[in-house]
């Protein structure tokens, strides 16, 4: 009985769930572009501190992205029809 569930269960799509995560991370990354524009003469490259200044605002920005979409998706979905493809089928 429990070898049948086994073969029958469904999977979670973790490629998925996983690339959504890190695209919303980069995203998150990204918009420290947007300091550099509205105060380019704090955050620069042209200097070691203002480089600091730019790695801080994308490291809070892929944090802030990290966890909201964790808040949006904490598990993967369930995937349709997918089964289990390492149980042999009884």
């Amino acid at each position: 009985m429990e070898f049948q569930a086994l073969t029958t269960a469904k999977v979670m799509d973790w490629r998925g769930w996983f690339y959504g995560l890190s695209h919303a991370a980069i995203a998150g990354a990204a918009n420290s572009v947007t300091g550099i524009i509205t105060a380019p003469d704090r955050f620069n490259l042209s200097s070691w501190n203002g480089f600091e200044h730019v790695l801080a605002m994308a490291g809070v920005g892929a944090f802030v992205g990290f966890w909201i979409y964790l808040k949006q998706a904490p598990l993967p979905e369930w995937s349709g029809d997918d089964r289990r493809k390492d149980v042999p089928n009884g």
